[in-house]
């Protein structure tokens, strides 16, 4: 892909899919060029925690992880 593109935190939590087909294709889009913003990571790590249980830890760990592999905006205009 080429220039920037928003990452929604619907299309990151695919990352966690139990279909790994789903989950394969989420992860070709952290590439360069892809942008997520600090309300989506703050969305994620809640769900992570409430829906997948997450330890507070790991999802903070999953949210570095994230965080290394995009542009991070503090919203996305």
């Amino acid at each position: 892909m080429q220039g920037k593109f928003f990452i929604d935190s619907n299309v990151c939590l695919y990352l966690f899919d139990k279909d790994r087909a789903k989950a394969a294709i989420t992860e070709k889009l952290f590439v360069d060029g892809a942008v997520i913003s600090t309300q989506v990571l703050a969305e994620v790590a809640n769900v992570l925690v409430k829906k997948f249980l997450f330890s507070k830890k790991d999802a903070i760990e999953t949210i570095r992880f994230l965080r290394n592999k995009v542009d991070v905006k503090p919203r996305y205009i």
